[in-house]
């Protein structure tokens, strides 16, 4: 279980001073006479990511206190405190205070009337919990008590100053320093009415250096208002206002809270990407794999089987972590890396379906489909049919060249007649892939006894393909899928498939309900997989069946800069975690399907700036021979022009799409018409989510 104390302990044993931010602060002192501190993700933070986590851990107590009636709690929280803020806008008051904000929550929810005490109670019982003293701030006040220079601390908050006193004084700042509280002085320093408020306090003449953490109301405000301002970024939280809000984004937002305190000391030459892959790694990484894999070990031992077979190339940190942790000699459970792909496997099923004097529409589909416009040559090479000879030489006369573009619609129907004119050859090309990948099979042993299907999954098909093949040959395969997620598509394969089961979603759920790990689902794809090509088919070598593997569709800088670390850091964080030594107190009990779909939807639904600029710049195949590669996030790119409508249903990451092109929108009333469509078009989100697109 989470220990709130552990993490702070654990967050300050690794702690790594900034000197460098010090040297600054004790320079710029001179002629000072006053020091005023921002408070919150300045003098104090908080071990969680996101300020709004706060309502996250306080539902999670007020529900294992008082039953399912607090189920929702975060959320109607966050909400009350924004209806809070419009009533006072209508006054032209700048800051609500802490009943007013639970007020406005009982107003809209009059069952919570009853616990009015405990839910002011229990929430600044988690600010407790969850504040600690930041170590730059409190030597920098040593500094200035040992000097002479009188601190003041000024905070732009709904909390009041006694409550604020109260979380200065628990970490630490035991001095008789003076506290200005927005909710008390209706000013705050983002507005300026907090500034003349400060300047009475210490009076008018004496020289003011300003501290905090905002761009905006620490640094130009009070510059503005004549204040001298250092600007301290270094604790600042991520606002994450989309995406979930939950007691279950808890462990995520614990572990990468302190990845990123930890990383960010500034020393080392680290690349600022790998950087940022690391953390997610330490951080959303373990959670999502983590949670998947004392998933995967429970049911697959609970279902009896006797093999899993991991498929190349998704589930490859899944396999990794297996081995890791030893989970073939605790689960009893044996283990193999299969190499497999949609290529190798799929193409072969197909000949199942066909006869040498007729192609199935199933094959015509699967070897001519076409999303976008492909040269001849690439339909052809996807599929290994450019040694068909007489085929070639009619497509040559049929387009003109190999170079050609097929199109979508007439152009691929016009190749796939082409295809069914020359079916026996390409019957007996697709029976040879058949046998081919039917030993390879057989070699591993996918045909024997209870065998587990490992992978990031989505629809089953390759599954379904290989009972196909391994029926064709003659066995009767018992097969059973265990995926990371499915989607309503695999509904037409479970017959074919056998049992199948995911871990984050299931192909009984409405889509609308799957728009997270929807959007999710390059990213899980790239950052889980290997650092190998695709698998293009099998032959025979030195007494054995081999993978043949293409190249890497990606370049190589993306595994060994940015895929790597991420995986190296979810594999030593989820080995302690396992083990029992993580220093945040979590163990593997922590580690659950719920806690892995909220660490999927806060990333994917709600990046911060960075995480969308490393994430969005990955370059992602999603074809079926992996022949087309682009970045995940194309409207990232200096040269994609931003039109006036963008579908996101054809993104491979329809958020950080959507995002990425309303930052980059210069003109207001086109961003305004953007947003608009965004939200149309993502309707069925929910409304954190939506909020974003504005």
């Amino acid at each position: 279980m989470i220990s709130y104390e552990k993490i702070r302990r654990a967050i300050l044993e690794e702690w790594i001073m900034n000197d460098d931010w010090l040297a600054r602060f004790r320079s710029g002192l001179d002629g000072i006479d006053v020091v005023s501190m921002d408070v919150f993700d300045t003098a104090l933070t908080r071990i969680v990511e996101a300020p709004v986590d706060v309502f996250a851990a306080t539902e999670e107590i007020l529900t294992q206190k008082y039953g399912s009636l607090f189920s929702g709690y975060a959320v109607r929280r966050e909400v009350a405190e924004e209806k809070a803020r419009e009533i006072a806008g209508r006054t032209n008051r700048s800051e609500v205070c802490f009943p007013e904000i639970i007020s406005a929550l009982i107003l809209a929810h009059p069952d919570y009337k009853t616990f009015e005490n405990h839910l002011i109670g229990t929430e600044l019982a988690v600010e407790q919990a969850m504040c600690f003293a930041v170590p730059e701030i409190m030597e920098a006040v040593r500094i200035c008590d040992e000097r002479g220079i009188r601190v003041i601390f000024v905070s732009d908050m709904y909390l009041s100053g006694e409550e604020i006193r109260s979380l200065l004084t628990s970490a630490g700042y035991a001095g008789a320093y003076s506290l200005l509280v927005s909710s008390e002085t209706d000013g705050t320093k983002a507005n300026g009415r907090q500034w003349p408020v400060v300047r009475e306090l210490c009076g008018s003449r004496v020289r003011i250096l300003h501290v905090g953490d905002n761009e905006w109301s620490d640094v130009i405000m009070p510059r503005q208002a004549g204040l001298k301002a250092l600007p301290f970024y270094r604790v600042r939280s991520d606002l994450r206002r989309g995406g979930p809000l939950t007691p279950a984004v808890l462990p995520v937002s614990c572990i990468r809270r302190a990845a990123m305190l930890r990383e960010f000391s500034g020393t080392g030459s680290v690349h600022p990407a790998s950087q940022m892959m690391s953390i997610s790694g330490a951080s959303w990484g373990t959670v999502v794999a983590g949670s998947f894999v004392r998933w995967l070990a429970q049911r697959a031992e609970k279902l009896g089987l006797k093999h899993l077979f991991f498929c190349a190339r998704d589930s490859w940190l899944f396999y990794q972590l297996w081995q890791k942790l030893d989970l073939d000699t605790k689960t009893g459970i044996k283990s193999s890396y299969l190499h497999v792909s949609r290529c190798s496997v799929n193409y072969g099923a197909v000949a199942v379906t066909c006869r040498p004097d007729h192609l199935s529409d199933q094959a015509l589909s699967l070897l001519g489909h076409v999303t976008h416009p492909e040269t001849v040559w690439s339909l052809l090479k996807r599929s290994n049919l450019q040694e068909l000879l007489p085929l070639v030489a009619d497509l040559i006369s049929l387009f003109g060249s190999l170079d050609a573009d097929v199109s979508p619609g007439s152009g691929s129907a016009k190749f796939q007649n082409c295809l069914q004119s020359h079916s026996e050859i390409v019957y007996g090309h697709l029976r040879q892939i058949l046998t081919a990948t039917l030993c390879y099979f057989r070699q591993e042993g996918l045909h024997e006894g209870r065998a587990g299907i490992v992978d990031i999954g989505w629809h089953a098909s390759m599954q379904a393909a290989a009972g196909d093949i391994l029926r064709d040959g003659g066995h009767s395969p018992m097969l059973f899928g265990l995926y990371a997620g499915l989607r309503q598509g695999a509904q037409a394969n479970r017959a074919r498939a056998g049992w199948i089961e995911g871990a984050f979603s299931n192909d009984y759920m409405r889509a609308e309900r799957l728009y997270g790990l929807s959007n999710a689902v390059a990213i899980l794809e790239n950052a889980f997989s290997s650092p190998e090509g695709v698998t293009l088919g099998y032959e025979w070598r030195t007494g054995a069946m081999w993978p043949v593997l293409g190249e890497r569709s990606s370049p190589d800088s993306q595994y060994h800069d940015l895929i790597a670390p991420f995986q190296e850091m979810a594999l030593y964080e989820i080995g302690h975690i396992f083990a029992g030594t993580h220093p945040s107190g979590l163990t593997e009990e922590d580690l659950t399907p719920e806690a892995g779909n909220a660490a999927i939807g806060r990333l994917a639904l709600s990046p911060t700036p960075q995480e969308l600029a490393v994430l969005g710049q990955l370059h992602h195949a999603p074809d079926l021979a992996h022949h087309h590669v682009a970045p995940m996030v194309p409207e990232l790119e200096p040269d994609m022009a931003i039109g006036e409508h963008l579908n996101l249903e054809q993104c491979e990451w329809a958020v950080g799409s959507a995002l990425a092109a309303l930052r980059r929108c210069g003109d207001p009333i086109k961003r305004e018409h953007m947003a608009h469509d965004f939200r149309k078009q993502c309707g069925y989100y929910d409304a954190r989510t939506l909020r974003q697109f504005t």
